[in-house]
């Protein structure tokens, strides 16, 4: 009986060696899908195009593309992960999913709420995957990351949202952030917004510049100097932000406006920024960070609701065109005051463009919920309607810190 056992138990762990999960599947058998772009259809509802990249080992020759994407036509998100399974010899794999692109066409029709909810159909899908809208074709979006230089897609791709999201100059909604937003109904979301960068392809020339300024440059609400030319780089990015309202995306935001709402948000960390000095002639250049998250109160009225942000600050002078002495009294204390003021004066366009799109942008309602035991009770009171209906004062809190102007 024991040799039995015995031999019984030698043949299962040989068993185990030799043989397989049913399931498995090898680096070889999968397309590993970086980004999935989603454009109106001519034929069905939706066009759909999946970018990978090239694994090593594939056969990939010297001045090969090292990517390559698969296009195709469904109604739904579920019938095009199934069409590019069978249409691509490999199985469709999500896991390493960085960008989920809608255009602005669909974005500006309500489409964006039911593609965002069929994702949580696919477990599979990555849920931090950042979604953003495209002006123009999410498809010509997608092939501007793509060209003879770029070997590793995925790092590129990565290293763009890390680095568009530490400036503050989009947000970083997530497929699982929206989830929330469109099936709960608590505020607004804002979106990052991705373009085509038309320098690249055609450098701007006097009646050309004008096209690709809008989401490119740093536009009217932008520092006018400070920042880092972005020409010449890649075929897309990322720069600004587009705002929803009941799902549909209503008003698109630069990215110095961008910066503004995040900072509303509690969404921001630092950046820099340029402000008048106290003699009108030069400029100073400041390290902004938060200081603390914003203080908001909402006070729920008969005629609507009284809501108040205050956004907390802190800057230090890291740059100046014409040399001031920071170390005297009453040239810190101008340059503070000249700083708060331009600061609230900037916040406060961003404010009035937010409420006039009609967007709760800077997620109030969602933040007046929270006083609520039950979704029932928030929609009985009203609070996203008393919110859009009422009045808004957003200000921001300054305060400099004295330090050597040239420290960086």
């Amino acid at each position: 009986m024991v040799k039995r056992g015995m031999l019984l138990g030698l043949l299962l762990l040989v068993m185990t060696f030799l043989g397989g999960c049913s399931d498995s599947l090898e680096l070889d058998d999968s397309a590993h899908v970086l980004s999935v772009a989603i454009d109106r259809g001519e034929e069905k509802t939706y066009r759909y195009t999946f970018q990978m990249p090239i694994l090593l080992g594939e056969g990939l020759g010297n001045g090969e593309a090292r990517f390559r994407s698969l296009t195709l036509e469904a109604d739904n998100i579920l019938d095009a992960f199934e069409s590019a399974n069978h249409a691509d010899a490999r199985n469709m794999n999500f896991a390493h999913l960085n960008f989920f692109v809608v255009s602005e066409e669909l974005a500006r029709a309500g489409d964006m709420p039911g593609l965002i909810a069929s994702c949580a159909y696919l477990a599979e899908l990555r849920e931090e995957a950042l979604v953003v809208v495209a002006r123009g074709s999410a498809q010509d979006f997608l092939k501007g990351f793509e060209n003879e230089k770029e070997s590793n897609l995925e790092r590129l791709q990565e290293n763009l949202i890390q680095g568009a999201a530490n400036s503050s100059i989009i947000p970083s909604a997530t497929i699982a952030d929206l989830l929330e937003y469109f099936t709960d109904g608590r505020g607004d979301c804002v979106v990052a917004l991705g373009s085509v960068n038309e320098s690249v392809s055609s450098p701007a020339t006097g009646e050309g510049e004008e096209a690709s300024e809008e989401a490119f440059s740093q536009s009217a609400m932008d520092d006018p100097v400070g920042e880092i030319s972005r020409e010449g780089g890649l075929g897309s990015d990322l720069r600004g932000a587009t705002l929803f309202s009941d799902g549909k995306m209503v008003e698109i935001l630069g990215p110095g406006e961008t910066k503004f709402l995040l900072m509303a948000r509690g969404e921001f960390s630092h950046t820099r920024y340029v402000v008048p000095d106290p003699s009108g002639e030069g400029t100073v250049t400041l390290n902004l960070t938060k200081r603390a998250q914003p203080s908001i109160q909402v006070d729920l009225e008969e005629d609507g609701a009284r809501c108040r942000i205050t956004v907390f600050l802190r800057g230090r002078v890291v740059d100046q065109t014409n040399f001031v002495n920071m170390d005297d009294d009453a040239v810190f204390e101008a340059v503070t005051l000249a700083a708060e003021s331009e600061l609230n004066r900037r916040m406060e366009e961003v404010r009035i463009k937010a409420l006039a799109a009609g967007s709760d942008a800077f997620n109030l309602s969602r933040w007046a919920s929270r006083r609520y035991l039950s979704f029932a009770a928030y929609e009985k009171d009203g609070v996203k309607d008393a919110i859009r209906n009422g009045q808004v004062e957003v200000r921001v809190e300054f305060q400099m810190v004295k330090q050597d102007p040239y420290r960086r």
